[in-house]
């Protein structure tokens, strides 16, 4: 139901590349009584033109941040990992975060391990809305070629290993040094739970 929404809800955004969804209000998991808040990830070739149109269209989903334009939406959006959230977006009743991220960051990213930000979000589970082209297609093969070489490196010393377990080996890649985890602000059971859900 969660996946059919997020695809209506398509209607009400500009033009994006690449759109998916992801995280437990997408693919469902144990451990939640309600409906999650639905991730959401819009890859743009030219964010500030994007960023530009979205305030325009839905102006209510930003911050104060949107009197100072599309520019420095997109200034702020280069910091970090190279993604812009807005987050507690109700759209037909269902609650959103949805990030937008420039096509060249999360290209380098799945080609580098930069952040591991886009690369290992897409290490797991992704419900594709639109898209992916074919460049980033490649770029998320690659991706998952790495992941799995890293995943059994890891578990190296083992001469046979559980599917699951190889799973959750490429799902913990990008929770490493995760401080969510260490401030018990995660579900300390996340990465099974994603294998499972």
């Amino acid at each position: 139901m969660a996946l059919k929404a997020a695809a209506a809800a398509l209607r009400t955004f500009p033009e994006t590349a690449t759109a998916f969804a992801y995280g437990s209000g997408a693919f469902p998991q144990p451990g939640y009584s309600s409906q999650p808040m639905v991730d959401l990830l819009f890859v743009v070739d030219d964010a500030k033109s994007w960023h530009a149109e979205n305030v325009r269209l839905n102006p209510r989903h930003y911050s104060g941040l949107r009197v100072l334009g599309p520019g420095a939406i997109q200034c702020v959006q280069e910091l970090g990992c190279g993604a812009f959230y807005n987050p507690f977006v109700t759209i037909d009743g269902l609650q959103y975060k949805y990030g937008v991220a420039s096509t060249a960051r999360v290209l380098a990213d799945l080609e580098a391990w930069e952040t591991l930000f886009f690369a290992g979000r897409l290490h797991k589970p992704v419900a594709f809305l639109q898209g992916p082209s074919p460049a980033l297609q490649m770029a998320i093969a690659r991706n998952h070629d790495f992941a799995l070489t890293v995943a059994a490196l890891a578990l190296c010393p083992a001469s046979e290993v559980p599917l699951a377990e190889l799973f959750e080996a490429v799902a913990r890649i990008s929770y490493t040094g995760d401080v969510r985890f260490a401030l018990g602000a995660e579900n300390p059971a996340k990465v099974s739970n994603i294998v499972r859900g």
